[in-house]
């Protein structure tokens, strides 16, 4: 797992997560949420409080397996961010200081009681940085947006950690999942990053559907790279590849090439529903008794 996250910095300029941040800000967008006024006119800033009814403040998010928090900047346009991780490397290497507070933890219900990981001016050597979220553990009540992340993959019995965090959800708030796709291509690099499994596109989402979760709209993500990326998987099964190369930055003229084209998918996924790509990104709301 640390050859994933190493720093922030690396993330934060390899193009799959370029993409991948420009896609879930689409796909919020496309599901009915978008960022304050305040938001909107400064990006980057923190979101303010807002008025709608049955909130008390800015809105509450949930970033489930939010890694070294590459996320955080994003999401915090669109309100207070709370984030969970399992993983010490990955809190370690982290910068949190988008997110209101981060738990460690390795499962929902851990999270509701676990303390948060210390901030900069009580934090020990090594420690993570990360907002001054006053709270010990998540905030009770619910969640208005709950993001998890290439995070199914990695657990045993995906189904219970999407129906615990559907239970954070409130009546009208929306999950933005994402998985990788083609159980074909599972390869060494799967391996190396702690995955279980690949999804069908059907089978995510029947996987929402089983736990009451509506999907909404959905994007493929690296659509117009797969070719490409079904080739190397190909060569790495065959042993003609090293699986480690995947999660190095490219070249800084391939990086930048590849980049341009995953946020160019990212961001159009904001009006086109893409096909199904390497991965698919889905966003749900809670199905009404009624539906």
């Amino acid at each position: 797992m640390k050859a994933r996250h190493e720093t922030v910095a690396a993330m934060d300029r390899h193009w799959w997560y370029r993409g991948r941040r420009a896609a879930v800000d689409s796909l919020l967008r496309r599901a009915g949420t978008r960022p304050p006024a305040s938001a909107r006119s400064q990006p980057g800033a923190r979101s303010q409080p807002d008025s709608r009814p049955g909130t008390d403040g800015a809105r509450r998010i949930l970033d489930y397996g939010c890694g070294v928090g590459n996320m955080g900047a994003t999401l915090a346009r669109y309100g207070d961010v709370w984030g969970v991780e399992a993983d010490p490397d990955a809190l370690a290497a982290g910068d949190f200081s988008a997110y209101a507070g981060v738990v460690r933890a390795a499962s929902v219900v851990e999270a509701a009681t676990a303390s948060r990981v210390p901030t900069a001016p009580d934090a020990g050597p090594g420690a993570a940085s990360c907002g001054a979220g006053p709270a010990g553990k998540l905030p009770g009540g619910a969640f208005d947006i709950v993001t998890c992340l290439d995070v199914l993959e990695h657990v045993e019995d995906d189904a219970g950690l999407l129906r615990d965090l559907r239970a954070l959800l409130g009546p009208d708030g929306v999950m933005v999942v994402s998985a990788p796709l083609h159980p074909d291509l599972f390869c060494a690099v799967d391996e190396i990053a702690g995955h279980l499994r690949r999804y069908t596109a059907e089978g995510l989402r029947g996987l929402l559907r089983g736990v009451d979760l509506r999907p909404v709209t959905e994007s493929g993500y690296v659509v117009g790279l797969l070719p490409l990326a079904r080739r190397q998987r190909r060569r790495v099964q065959a042993g003609r590849a090293a699986p480690e190369q995947e999660w190095a930055v490219p070249p800084a003229p391939l990086n930048g090439l590849l980049s341009a084209v995953a946020v160019a998918e990212g961001k159009a996924a904001r009006w086109v529903s893409l096909p199904a790509g390497l991965s698919l990104l889905i966003a749900a709301r809670p199905r009404l008794r009624a539906e």
